[in-house]
């Protein structure tokens, strides 16, 4: 790569000058290219956290474009862009429980092996990843190398909360999203896992369950669709009002 040019005849102090600047260039690669190293060390060292943050970015949205997702996957050597993805959000009740109420270490320490028996999931073909969402929320994220092994997602999850049940000694509801063919709804999958969740659509209190949100979409819908018909309700609420002003 050429730094700089010479004419001739060729002057003393224009050839120093030039070798100045050219050694100043070569040492400005060198440095840039040491910090780039370290960072990429540093990046490996912790790759579990970088990890972490990227999945957590995705889930809230931070991140939309599809090339930017796809770079990261490769910076962070994760698998390469899924057929299909699926979103889990296991709510924990430290509250409710046969023994002491949690404490902050016990919090850590389930939230711990939850995390860890959810990344024993990962298989060929499909990988299970966890972000801490709060101190009694983990999101569960799943993804499909092709969309043949789908459904093993849900398999995925319904496994994670049997072993669940048997490692915490605290209730604990799973909402599950549906599936995507795009990381780029990962935000909109994490909400729909959150509401399944949090519901109590089922029941009046949230916990030990396991809810699908297409459940609850679909039971809504047939609610709705037997539910009272609304203009006859407005003609009767109607009535009622007119009636109660003729009595004024």
């Amino acid at each position: 790569q050429a730094e700089d040019y010479l004419l001739k005849p060729i002057r003393k102090e224009a050839l120093a000058e030039t070798v100045r600047k050219t050694l100043s260039a070569l040492e400005a690669w060198h440095r840039s290219r040491r910090e780039r190293e370290g960072m990429l060390r540093q990046i490996k060292s912790a790759l579990t956290i970088y990890r972490e943050q990227f999945w957590r970015d995705l889930l809230y949205g931070n991140r939309q474009s599809a090339q930017e997702i796809r770079d990261r996957l490769v910076m962070l050597e994760l698998e390469p862009w899924p057929a299909l993805c699926q979103a889990a959000v296991v709510a924990l009740n430290w509250d409710e429980s046969d023994g002491a109420q949690a404490n902050v270490t016990d919090k850590y320490y389930y939230t711990y092996l939850i995390q860890k028996a959810a990344k024993e999931l990962s298989q060929e073909g499909l990988s299970v990843h966890t972000v801490q969402i709060s101190d009694h929320g983990i999101a569960v994220i799943c993804c499909a190398a092709d969309p043949g092994i789908g459904p093993r997602m849900l398999d995925a999850v319904v496994d994670l909360k049997e072993r669940i049940e048997m490692l915490a000694p605290y209730p604990c509801a799973v909402g599950v999203s549906k599936a995507s063919e795009r990381l780029e709804d990962l935000p909109q999958l994490y909400k729909q896992a959150k509401l399944a969740a949090e519901t109590r659509y089922f029941s009046e209190t949230p916990g030990g369950r396991l809810v699908l949100y297409e459940e609850i979409a679909r039971t809504a819908a047939a609610d709705f669709e037997t539910a009272v018909d609304l203009q006859e309700l407005y003609r009767d609420v109607k009535s009622i009002v007119e009636i109660g002003r003729a009595h004024l």
